[in-house]
């Protein structure tokens, strides 16, 4: 026997998108909060597609990108009225992506991002949520929480949290990689507004040792394009520099 669950689509709760000039990343408008709330009390667990929604004259789905799952969540989240939980491989957030991390050690832990935090992060690679969602959990004051999945629920052990709090050590956020063009990759460098004093030094003077080919600078990001082979040394540097490895 397995749980009690219905299968529902956009149509059943008005979950509304606009194409405007790419079928392919469209815009989400949102959902029927009496609907979803009058379909999802039919059972115990309600489960509803990602990815697409319909236009507004409910004659065909607009597609909203890669990522939209998380987009959608947070949408629904809103429409409820409740916070957003997100079951993802990890269960959490970390200061860099794992892969980049030497043998024995592992990315320092983020447990928790204000919304334009995590906006910054996610913007510049990392990929944890779709970018869009976290505009939307702000816009809507949706809390954001993270679980490793496959877990029971009672073996939740919440990960990290996304709300309109900042961070509140205001500590460094996080790094990640990205390729650019064949024969260059692309370090992104996101950190709070708190630590960009500490940034400039400590960071030009890494950055200056990797020997890089430019260096790009934004409110509250820097982008450092190396040579390939240069990117795992510069990381490792850049962890132990900022403190973003636990053994």
């Amino acid at each position: 026997a397995g749980a009690d669950a219905q299968l529902i689509s956009a149509v059943d709760i008005d979950l509304l998108g606009w194409g405007g000039d790419d079928p392919f990343h469209g815009h989400l408008l949102g959902a029927n909060g009496d609907k979803l709330k009058r379909v999802t009390q039919k059972a115990l667990i309600t489960i509803i597609p990602g990815y697409y929604a319909l236009d507004q004259k409910r004659r065909r789905r607009v597609l909203l990108g890669r990522g939209a799952t998380d987009l959608i969540a947070v949408a629904l989240a809103g429409a409820l009225g409740t916070d957003c939980l997100f079951c993802k491989d990890g269960g959490a957030v970390y200061a860099f992506d794992p892969r980049w991390a030497e043998p024995g050690q592992r990315p320092k832990q983020i447990s928790h991002l204000s919304y334009d935090q995590a906006y910054d992060f996610s913007s510049s690679g990392h990929g944890f949520l779709m970018p869009q969602s976290l505009l939307l959990a702000k816009q809507q004051g949706v809390a954001l929480y993270f679980v490793p999945s496959p877990a029971a629920p009672d073996a939740w052990q919440i990960g990290a949290a996304i709300s309109g709090q900042a961070a509140p050590d205001g500590i460094f956020v996080g790094v990640q990689t990205e390729a650019y063009l064949n024969a260059v990759s692309c370090v992104c460098v996101t950190v709070t507004e708190w630590g960009q004093e500490r940034l400039n030094g400590q960071l030009a003077s890494l950055a200056r040792s990797a020997q890089p080919y430019a260096v790009r600078a934004t409110s509250g990001q820097t982008k450092i394009y190396l040579s390939p082979a240069a990117v795992a040394p510069f990381m490792d540097a850049l962890a132990k520099e900022f403190g973003l490895l636990v053994p």
